[in-house]
């Protein structure tokens, strides 16, 4: 059995300065965007990439080519938080109970972060099984 180096990245910078939620809009990293000095991937990985521009703009400046595409691996559905100013959606929300574990608060029409963990969770055991055989 062959064991595959599987390499996890958060996509570079975006534009943040309005304060709102950004998960699905498609939007392009920071221009002018370099990796570090003296950065190199390992040659034998399977890089995977949600479809969002950043993801691929992101695996396309780190010389990444042909990235598996991968939709569950796609940024936190805010749902109607999407595009929404955080000031404003905690104007609104502040009181509901589950602040108290943010990691279960889902927005309306959207998805938790802790929903986002077990999507992720159950992708990369099919990918662990793909390609390690397990």
């Amino acid at each position: 059995m062959q064991n595959h180096l599987f390499i996890f990245m958060r996509h570079g910078p975006i534009d943040r300065s309005g304060g709102v939620y950004i998960g699905r809009t498609d939007v392009d990293l920071l221009p002018d965007m370099r990796p570090p000095e003296g950065f190199n991937l390992p040659e034998k990985a399977i890089f995977l990439s949600s479809p969002l521009k950043r993801c691929l703009q992101s695996c396309a400046l780190l010389g990444v080519e042909n990235p598996v595409i991968e939709p569950d691996f796609a940024e936190q559905d805010f749902g109607e938080w999407e595009g929404e100013s955080y000031d404003s959606v905690w104007a609104r929300t502040k009181d509901l109970p589950e602040w108290d574990n943010p990691a279960y608060l889902k927005p309306p029409g959207g998805e938790s972060f802790a929903e986002v963990c077990e999507r992720v969770k159950k992708t990369l055991l099919h990918y662990q099984k793909k390609y390690n055989g397990e």
